[in-house]
């Protein structure tokens, strides 16, 4: 049989290093996937949360459009978009966002029931036109907060 030569068994001095950076880069690597699958997961709620809002402030907009009885449209939207909009601002990190986005649903909860009239029928154009505006203002400020968050 032939013989081995003395140094063919042995270790290069560099092998530890390389086996140790090997399993530090995949704990690394491991760590910074869970870190931006997290950041990715949160991002996607945040977004569904906000679609839902949209939509929902949307629909809300092109009732007041047409209405006759802005009362309803009120109460029923002020109701359906309470749950959505604090579904959005808990979940964002910046207080300040949080903050304008909770002003603003506080001015659109503010608007009075008593101070929009019953049927929008027999009223002249101007105070139709006043009475609509004056819902569609706050829902216009409160996306437009929502928007960017």
């Amino acid at each position: 049989m032939a013989e081995v030569p003395p140094g063919a068994f042995e270790i290069p001095d560099y092998a530890l290093w390389t086996l140790a950076g090997l399993v530090f880069t995949n704990f690394i690597a491991a760590w910074l996937g869970y870190r931006f699958g997290l950041r990715y997961q949160r991002y996607a709620e945040l977004l569904k949360a906000k679609n839902a809002v949209f939509a929902e402030i949307d629909q809300v907009r092109s009732v007041v459009a047409t209405a006759d009885n802005l009362r309803t449209v009120l109460r029923a939207g002020q109701t359906r978009l309470e749950n959505l909009v604090f579904a959005v601002s808990s979940q964002l990190l910046c207080k300040k966002r949080r903050t304008c986005i909770e002003t603003a649903w506080a001015d659109y909860k503010k608007l009075d029931i008593g101070d929009f009239p019953t049927t929008l029928e027999s009223s002249d154009s101007a105070a139709v036109a006043a009475a609509r505006a004056r819902m569609s203002q706050p829902l216009k400020r409160l996306r437009d907060e929502i928007s960017k968050a």
